[in-house]
């Protein structure tokens, strides 16, 4: 499925959901919920992982 937007995104079960979130929102330009549906999670999830993607990714981005 190349046209879908997880087709990128790592299969593995133990992978960190606040980084997918963070590649479908800006990378893919998906809105939350959008993103939400296509994840099977609520809304008010999807914003506080892209929060948390977010913050993680300045963090590393300033060290």
């Amino acid at each position: 499925m190349p046209d879908c937007p997880t087709a990128r995104l790592p299969d593995c079960p133990t992978a960190r959901p606040a980084p997918h979130v963070l590649v479908l929102r800006e990378l893919e330009g998906m809105d939350e919920r959008s993103t939400a549906e296509l994840l099977g999670v609520p809304e008010g999830v999807v914003k506080s992982r892209l929060n948390r993607a977010r913050s993680s990714f300045r963090k590393a981005w300033t060290r």
